[in-house]
């Protein structure tokens, strides 16, 4: 009964706006440990397709869209703020998914700084290691293009959006785990990735490779030194496992080891982790012909796409180079390795002391 009303197209927003005052109570249902799990599993389903179809039908295409004073105005901006309580109140994932989608959908919302500030109160109101883990695994599904409801322009405004509010508002046990959790991803796959301006999929790529270097920037910036560099790192050392994995899998293959492979010590010193993402992010950030080659690629490509992707590009060596000052001012004091990494062309020149 209380979901056909909310998308009843008989009944006006003024109506259903009331109607969300009771959300908290049934948005709490999916957690309900007093229903079983066909149940639980069911309302959920039921829930989320409904608030979708309500906010479809009685929310504006754009949230600008309601000019303020008037009555649909204060209608829209009671819902929003109800929805907003009922997060808060349920501590419903349902909800959380509703808002991400909503602000997603726009580059700039109305309704975004309140928004943002309710779910900031909502994790850390969960206090949980796994259900803060969950929220993190959805932000990284829809940045790394695995969330089919989330197409590029959704990533690409998720991108300026989510990142940092989600890893600033999480306990750090939880922040530390998801990093060790997809360190290898970010680093050994993302990283590593070729950028084919012809491929049509390069729009991807590059928002990927823009993530990547943003949630390893705020790796080095939010954690402690201690927690990504040295032999106690546990983040370091999930990383240096994996590249041994892959270094004896080659050997026992018999496979060459390439060129750009991470070259590992006898023994974990606790730096591997850092002296490739500091390769990596330099080189990144030092390659014009990336920028001069898409220049001469898209000439022929509509302007909106080819604004889009020359900005990505662009956005990539931006986020390359905050990632690698993050790096150097987490990990490094002197003032020579500034110079040899940032100021000197000279790759040859580009190594990194073996200090803790």
């Amino acid at each position: 009964m209380y979901l056909s009303l909310l998308i009843d197209k008989q009944l006006n927003l003024t109506f259903k706006t009331r109607l969300l005052d009771l959300l908290p109570f049934f948005a709490s249902l999916d957690t309900d440990e007093d229903l079983s799990e066909d149940r639980r599993k069911k309302w959920s389903d039921d829930l989320c397709r409904t608030l979708h179809t309500f906010t479809a039908d009685c929310f504006p295409l754009k949230s600008t869209e309601f000019r303020k004073g008037t009555q649909e105005y204060h209608d829209y901006q009671g819902a929003i703020r109800k929805i907003l309580s009922a997060l808060e109140l349920s501590s419903s994932f349902i909800l959380f998914e509703l808002l991400i989608w909503m602000l997603s959908c726009e580059q700039n919302h109305i309704f975004e700084d309140e928004i943002l500030s309710s779910i900031n109160r909502f994790i850390i109101k969960l206090n949980d290691h796994n259900k803060q883990m969950n929220l993190l695994d959805y932000i990284y599904s829809i940045l790394f293009g695995q969330n089919p409801l989330f197409r590029l322009e959704h990533r690409l405004n998720a991108l300026e959006k989510f990142i940092l509010k989600m890893l600033t508002s999480v306990k750090k046990n939880t922040l530390i785990e998801f990093y060790k959790k997809y360190i290898s991803l970010f680093v050994i796959e993302q990283l590593d990735i070729k950028i084919d301006l012809t491929s049509s999929t390069i729009t991807s790529v590059l928002i990927n490779k823009i993530a990547t270097y943003r949630f390893i920037d705020y790796m080095y910036t939010i954690l402690n030194k201690d927690d990504v560099f040295g032999v106690n790192s546990p983040i370091a050392k999930v990383f240096y496992e994996k590249v041994k994995q892959q270094e004896e899998a080659r050997k026992t293959l018999n496979i060459e080891m390439p060129i750009t492979a991470i070259k590992l010590g006898a023994t974990m010193d606790g730096k591997e982790l850092t002296k490739y993402v500091i390769a990596r992010a330099r080189g990144q950030f030092i390659d014009g012909k990336i920028i001069k080659s898409m220049d001469m690629t898209l000439i022929n490509v509509p302007a909106m796409e080819k604004a889009t992707k020359m900005n990505a590009i662009r956005s990539l060596a931006m986020s390359s180079f905050n990632c690698l000052i993050s790096v150097l001012i987490c990990t490094q004091t002197e003032a020579k390795l500034y110079k040899a990494f940032i100021f000197d062309s000279n790759a040859s020149k580009v190594i990194l002391r073996n200090r803790d």
